[in-house]
Parts: structure tokens; sequence; C-alpha cells
């Protein structure tokens, strides 16, 4: 029996969109949203600013799902939320996919995968990657020159990426046995439907006794969308890309004492009826500008929410003519958003390598001066990033 790895990377960088999407689709932009929110309790530990990409996740598993059989395709399916899609799995995205494409804003999405030189790849397996996620195979010697082929990868995430998303992988991901690195990439930009102006500096209260001065940036008066969530204890605030395509939402807690409670029952039912009911209000914003940059190794939290086996051992058999032992050894996701006054970008990057065997006030003006979350969210759904900011002014 031959022996087998594989290293899976995604890399996604976007900011907002929005299109109608069909019956067809919304039971995965559902299941999506679901493991998105279920994620988030997982990425959030820690006491720092962070972001992360549940749609490149997703989008990266869909394309593993492609390469595996059997009990790993089950456990899988349960893990990402993909259960009762598993026949059309691969047509939903495919479907999703063409839905981002909009003159309102710039979006690339890319998908390739690298394959050691020496190893075969099923010509049903290369049919089904090019079809449904458009990519290509690309031979690279892991074997010999690891280092190259890691520089290679990771300048062709770099490129899809606009450069933010850089050294995705290093040369300890990709070993003598790695034979396949299956990697999405993924960029968007957008444009403020209103653009704010220039910043000013303001403070925000880190916490009821902590302050820092930050870049607090502002608009004139607009009409936005608001509502209140009791469930949460928050209040959210809706803001409009180019084409209200895709929205930003904030989400503030309603006190300082409430960020635990709110990142605590932030689930795909609280935010639904929440977003659900929200209503007109006119009035000013001033949200501080950020910039996050997050790194992590998912393994951890995947076999924490079930991916057990596939962490260990497993069969695929769509990828090479013979059927190999393999295991996710390690799944790196990597994640970047920068919000200016004109406009916001995001991106993020996964891998799954495998191996053998502030006071909101409802009055004229808004200010978000406290820490608080957001997600951007596609029209049609789709959660494209996540995150928490709790400090303006930190780079990480």
């Amino acid at each position: 029996m031959r022996c087998l790895s594989t290293t899976l990377l995604v890399a996604t960088a976007s900011a907002v969109l929005l299109v109608i999407v069909s019956s067809k689709e919304r039971p995965l932009v559902r299941q999506n949203s679901k493991f998105a929110l279920s994620l988030y309790k997982y990425m959030s530990e820690g006491h720092k600013n962070f972001v992360f990409s549940p749609f490149s996740i997703s989008s990266c598993m869909g394309m593993v799902y492609g390469a595996v059989t059997g009990s790993n395709a089950r456990e899988l399916a349960a893990v990402m939320k993909f259960t009762r899609l598993e026949r059309s799995l691969h047509r939903r995205f495919r479907r999703l996919f063409r839905q981002f494409r909009s003159d309102n804003y710039t979006m690339s999405l890319a998908n390739r995968i690298f394959v050691n030189r020496p190893v075969p790849v099923l010509p049903k397996f290369k049919r089904l990657a090019r079809f449904y996620y458009g990519a290509s195979v690309k031979r690279l010697d892991f074997t010999h020159r690891p280092r190259q082929s890691v520089r290679y990868i990771n300048n062709w995430v770099a490129r899809r990426t606009h450069k933010k998303i850089t050294g995705l992988l290093s040369t300890a991901d990709v070993k003598s046995n790695t034979n396949f690195v299956i990697v999405n990439a993924l960029f968007f930009r957008g444009f403020w439907s209103l653009p704010f102006r220039k910043a000013t500096k303001a403070i925000f209260h880190l916490s009821n006794s902590r302050t820092v001065s930050v870049d607090m940036m502002s608009t004139p008066r607009h009409r936005f969308y608001r509502t209140e969530s009791k469930e949460m204890r928050c209040t959210i605030l809706e803001i409009p890309y180019v084409g209200g395509e895709v929205k930003m939402y904030i989400l503030l807690p309603n006190s300082a004492n409430d960020l635990p409670w709110l990142e605590k029952s932030l689930n795909y039912d609280t935010l639904r009826k929440a977003v659900g009911g929200m209503k007109g209000w006119t009035g000013a914003l001033r949200l501080p500008k950020f910039r996050v940059t997050s790194s992590y190794d998912l393994a951890s939290v995947l076999r924490t929410i079930g991916l057990k086996t596939s962490l260990q051992h497993g069969k695929v058999t769509l990828i090479s003519p013979s059927p190999s032992s393999v295991g996710l050894a390690d799944v790196n996701h990597k994640a970047a958003i920068d919000v200016s006054e004109e406009r916001t970008d995001a991106s993020a990057a996964t891998a799954a390598v495998t191996y053998r065997s502030g006071f909101f006030s409802f009055g004229p003006t808004v200010v978000i001066d406290r820490p608080f979350l957001f997600i951007i969210k596609h029209h049609t759904g789709s959660i494209l990033f996540v995150g928490r900011v709790l400090d303006p002014t930190a780079r990480f």
C-alpha cells in the first residue's frame, strides 16, 4: 500500500458583496453559516483582536470532501455541517461561487491543486476539481525541492490575495511524505456606500477603567439600519458597501460586562432573528479604523468539534489510483482585514496538511467607542468574515 500525504490550503480575501441566492443554494448557505458561528467560540479564546474567514474554511473543506470517502467523508460532513448535502455539495458550491460577481466590488476566486511530481492523480478527481471549483493541477517537487515548492505556493496565494496573505505555509508544513496541496484563494475589496470622513483622534474605552486614543472615522447624517437584541444583549448596526450587495454588521454589547454574554449567545438563530428585525435609523456614525491579522492552527479546534479520524488516518480514493493511508496533520488558517475611510480589504487562507498513517447612543450620532464584534456578510447569507476588536490600535 502506498502512503499518501496531502496539504490543503485555502486563501480568502474579501470585503463585502450581495446577490440574490436561489432556493438551491440556501441549504448550503444556511449550513455554512451555522458552522461559521459555531466555530466562533473556539476562535475567540484569548484576550486580543482576531479575524477569521468561515467561508474560506468551508470552501477549503468542500474541496477536501471531494477527495475522501467512507467514514472520513461522513465525519467531515458532520463537522462541517455538510450532512444531507453530500450528493449535491459540489454543485451548490459551484452555483454559489458564480454569484460572487458584480461591478460594485472587486472579487477574485481561484482554486488550485499542487501535486508532488511522481504522484498520479485520478482523472475523476481532476474533472471534479476543475468543473466545480475551477481548480487546475500544478506539479511541484515536494520531495527534493520543498523550500522552492513552498515559496511557489505562497507567492501564488499572495498574488491572488493582493499580497494581503503572505507566508501561509512554512517549510515545516511540507515534508517528504507530502503529496498534495489543495488551495483556494479568494480576494474581495469593497468600498463603503457612504465613505467616512478623514479620521480624527478620539477616546476608545478598552474597559471601565482603561482608555486609548484611536483614529475615529465619521459619517454625515445618513440612513442606516439597526436593531437591539435582548437575547445577545447588544445593538447591531448595518453598514453597507457600494451596491448594497455586501454589508458589515457591528455588534456592540450593551455594557462592558456584556461582551462575554454576547460571544456566548452568538449563533445562527440569534443572529438571524436579530438581523431580520432591523429597522431604519437616520443619524451619524463614528467607527474606529482598525487592522487585524490572525493566524491559527485549526487542527486542535477541528479535533474538539469532532474531526478525529481524519486527523489520524483514512482513505483517499479520488486523488490517487492507489488507496493510501492519510491523515490531516495540520490545518492552518490566516486572515487579515483592513478597515479605513473608503473601503474594507479582507483576506484569509486555510491550509490543511496531511501525513502518513463604546457607548452606543440612538441620538444624532452612534459612537463605536468600546470593544465590538464585526461580521461581513454576503446578501446570499454567506458569512465571509467574523472578528472581534478589543483594541483598534493593536496590531496582531
